[in-house]
């Protein structure tokens, strides 16, 4: 094979192994952001913080949907908030490393072993 095609070759799989980490570690964080509270399910993504953080700013207890469109009430919005925002921010600083390791990776072989 031609040392240049085998070169772009190997640089396209690169890429797509590259692509393919950073997707894989994207969906690891928003599945981290699932979390269960009495039957129900919820994302702790930024709009359901900021939906908490509004509630919780004019009442104590409120009805919340969960990801299923199912109806919960929560009973104390600031420990239901703390729970979004600290698991928010667990995950989101594990998707930085993982994906700050993706970035220095300069071979597939390395990339494969994260």
């Amino acid at each position: 094979m031609d040392e240049r095609l085998e070169k772009a070759l190997q640089t396209a799989n690169f890429m797509a192994t590259l692509n393919l980490s950073r997707k894989t570690a994207f969906e690891e964080f928003k599945q981290g952001l699932i979390f269960y509270q009495n039957g129900c399910s919820f994302t702790a993504d930024l709009e359901t913080i900021t939906k908490i953080h509004a509630l919780s700013l004019h009442t104590e207890t409120a009805v919340v949907v969960d990801n299923n469109n199912i109806p919960m009430e929560v009973t104390d919005l600031k420990d239901f908030l703390n729970k979004c925002v600290t698991l928010y921010k667990k995950e989101s600083e594990k998707y930085l490393a993982k994906y700050n390791n993706i970035k220095k990776q300069r071979n597939i072989s390395n990339i494969i072993e994260l």
